[in-house]
């Protein structure tokens, strides 16, 4: 970013804080009193050299026109205070002139370094900002690096398989704990395979049947599927899914969650087996 230097400093003439306009008043004083006693001062005493002192001052205050306003007053008092002091008896008259001429070039290249080392001062302190600013910035940036991050972790990591499919039935994403069930690779699932060619004929139906009623309606819940894993094996889970949508209500893809409900089934077959079990031996005693 290309850095102006009359944008460097503050070139507003209103003041900003108490402690410029002290500066100004001391400014002021400081001009008048060597300009008073360089009107009764012999001429060739070069008083002039104080105004150098005010000059310095200009570098405190916070106004950028400081400087060459108070070199420009300074200036101008140079050789009127020469003209209204008394001439030293003995003296060339030329001699005076040509010592105020050298002040007058002294407080030119005075106000010049001043300007320059309030500039470079400026631009050191927007530069520093400028770099506190970059390194909030990255810092901010990692942290939300982060939290997205966590946020992915706790997607793929879930104790539950996610998934989305699109109007097609088509994984247009998925979580790797529902991929881990599977046994299957990302790459080889999202955009590649639909939900139903990882069920059984029986799930197939059921979701033929459900699936246009979920795509109008925008939820479904506790549907039963059997999956069947890449190296054949079942997977019963249990279902539950909402709808994304589009302002205008067409369905855009859907948001499911799957619950491994591999347990219950097989408690579910236990308890079953143990009833015909026992039915069969009540029938044996009657």
């Amino acid at each position: 970013m290309a850095i102006d230097s009359t944008d460097t400093l503050n070139t507003s003439t209103s003041d900003p804080f108490p402690r410029g306009r002290a500066i100004l008043f001391l400014i002021a004083g400081l001009i008048g009193i060597i300009f008073a006693v360089d009107c009764f001062t012999p001429a060739g005493m070069p008083v002039w050299v104080f105004y150098l002192i005010p000059l310095i001052l200009t570098y405190q205050a916070p106004y950028v026109w400081t400087p060459y306003y108070t070199a420009g007053v300074c200036a101008v008092l140079t050789p009127l205070g020469l003209v209204l002091s008394s001439s030293i008896p003995g003296v060339p008259p030329w001699l005076p002139w040509v010592n105020r001429t050298a002040g007058l070039v002294m407080l030119a290249v005075s106000v010049y370094l001043i300007a320059q080392y309030k500039r470079l001062t400026q631009t050191l302190i927007k530069t520093a900002a400028l770099d506190a600013e970059h390194k909030a910035l990255q810092l901010r940036e990692t942290l939300l690096l982060k939290n997205v991050q966590d946020v992915q972790d706790l997607y793929d990591r879930a104790p539950c398989g996610y998934h989305s499919l699109n109007s097609q039935g088509m994984f247009v994403g998925i979580n790797q704990t529902e991929l881990d069930w599977l046994g299957y690779h990302k790459d080889e699932v999202v955009g590649k395979i639909r939900f139903l060619d990882l069920l059984t004929p029986e799930s197939v139906a059921l979701f033929h049947q459900q699936f246009p009623h979920f795509m109008e309606r925008g939820l479904v819940r506790d549907l039963e599927f059997e999956m069947r894993r890449k190296d054949g094996s079942l997977l019963p889970v249990l279902l539950n899914a909402t709808a994304i949508k589009d302002p205008e209500g067409r369905f855009i893809a859907s948001r499911s969650t799957l619950v491994d409900i591999t347990d219950r089934k097989r408690a579910d077959d236990l308890l079953r087996t143990s009833h015909e079990r026992l039915e069969f031996e009540v029938r044996e005693r009657t």
